[in-house]
């Protein structure tokens, strides 16, 4: 496998429990509840997690993705030659990897909620979840938002 030191984690031994157990409490900590895990169907492993939080009286959801799939992709693309066990030990440490690196996220930004300095809905508005919609804010902007973007420098 060829270096693959640029990502933050890329090493990590954190298991997944671990790190979704960080996530969950961070997020409580600031006032989350109804906090859930959504799962691949196909390939039946964990993607991320859903939680509400309370925002002018009323709950709002947010999907938080765990980016397993791509970190695994990273990882993989990274193999020169590979070895009986590779693949199954690369995709482990996809798994560790990623769910630490979101756990991380999460923790900065809630960090930066408790000293003041920004609210939650500023930090966590990409990940608001239209159930109706089955996407996140980011999901349904972002193709007008670049779209417009580009017209702007027309």
């Amino acid at each position: 496998m060829k270096k693959v030191s640029k990502i933050k984690n890329y090493t990590s031994d954190v298991g997944v429990d671990k790190s979704l157990w960080i996530i969950k409490k961070r997020l409580v900590g600031a006032g989350a509840s109804h906090i859930a895990e959504f799962y691949n169907e196909e390939e039946h492993s964990l993607e991320g997690i859903l939680f509400q939080i309370k925002v002018n009286g009323n709950y709002v959801t947010y999907k938080l993705p765990s980016s397993v799939n791509d970190v695994r992709d990273y990882f993989l693309s990274a193999i020169k030659k590979e070895h009986r066990g590779t693949r199954e030990r690369v995709v482990e440490q996809a798994l560790k990897t990623a769910w630490k690196l979101l756990a991380d996220w999460v923790d900065i930004q809630i960090s930066m909620i408790e000293v003041g300095k920004k609210d939650f809905q500023e930090l966590f508005f990409q990940y608001a979840y239209s159930q109706v919609k089955d996407k996140t804010v980011y999901e349904m902007l972002q193709n007008n938002y670049i779209n417009n973007l580009l017209e702007e420098h027309k």
